[in-house]
């Protein structure tokens, strides 16, 4: 599944990192802290990808463009 872009360099998990962090969670029961501790990221980090895999599934784990939707405030070319 190669969507474009590749990972940051600074970025904590991977996708497959993602999956298994969930899974510890979901699967395995963990709590979010001791996941978080576990994965050496913040406790809200693992809520959030807990919460998109539980609305989209595997894609929800794939990253996402920080680029704005809509910019009301733009100035025009």
């Amino acid at each position: 599944m190669s969507h474009g872009r590749s990972v940051h360099p600074n970025a904590p998990l991977t996708v497959e990192g993602r999956r298994r962090m969930v899974q510890c969670v979901t699967g395995h029961g963990w709590s979010v802290t001791a996941t978080a501790e576990r994965f050496q990221v913040d406790p809200k980090t693992v809520r959030k990808w807990r919460d998109r895999w539980l609305v989209e599934g595997e894609s929800g784990l794939v990253d996402r463009s920080c680029r704005p939707h809509r910019s009301p405030s733009r100035t025009p070319r």
